[in-house]
């Protein structure tokens, strides 16, 4: 669950492969779905830091960016060349500042996308398992990932560096 900056939105990725944008003061799920990926066992989803953009993993190790107000795909972010065996997004996130676009996947690989230009900066290999979730300092200079190695990893988003885990 991703929730937007001025907490009016709550963006809910679900087993049925869509992404649902719920109104947190009704609680009633907003008439927008995104993207129903057939076969997804696990979905995740964010909302960009301006509310405007969610962005949403696919089995094909590829982020979809959609409109929040039409639901309809806008961009997308591909990582597939630098991926080996099991390319399924299983985690992503934008960093708080807009400026980066990160996917987890199955095979441990973390990507790092200018979030502009959808250009991958950096594939870093730091896990032995599935990249189950991401999360940024509050600078946006760091994302740790966590995985089912039982391991989490610090990386620097600016050099692709490892920090530490």
């Amino acid at each position: 669950i991703t929730v937007d900056a001025q907490e009016r939105v709550a963006l809910c990725a679900s087993l049925d492969g869509f992404a649902y944008a719920i109104d947190v003061e009704t609680a009633s799920v907003r008439g927008v779905s995104y993207g129903r990926t057939v076969g997804e066992e696990s979905p995740c989803a964010a909302m960009h830091p301006n509310a405007h953009l969610v962005l949403k993993g696919t089995p094909e190790g590829t982020m979809q960016l959609y409109d929040v107000s039409t639901g309809k795909p806008t961009m997308r972010f591909d990582a597939k060349r630098e991926l080996h065996d099991a390319p399924l997004v299983h985690a992503c996130a934008f960093s708080p500042d807009g400026r980066f676009a990160v996917s987890g996947h199955a095979s441990g690989v973390v990507s790092i996308f200018d979030a502009e230009t959808r250009t991958l900066v950096h594939s870093v290999d730091r896990h032995l398992g599935p990249v189950r979730d991401l999360v940024f300092d509050a600078d946006a200079r760091f994302v740790l990932s966590v995985s089912d190695d039982k391991n989490g990893a610090v990386t620097n988003l600016a050099t692709g560096e490892f920090m530490h885990s």
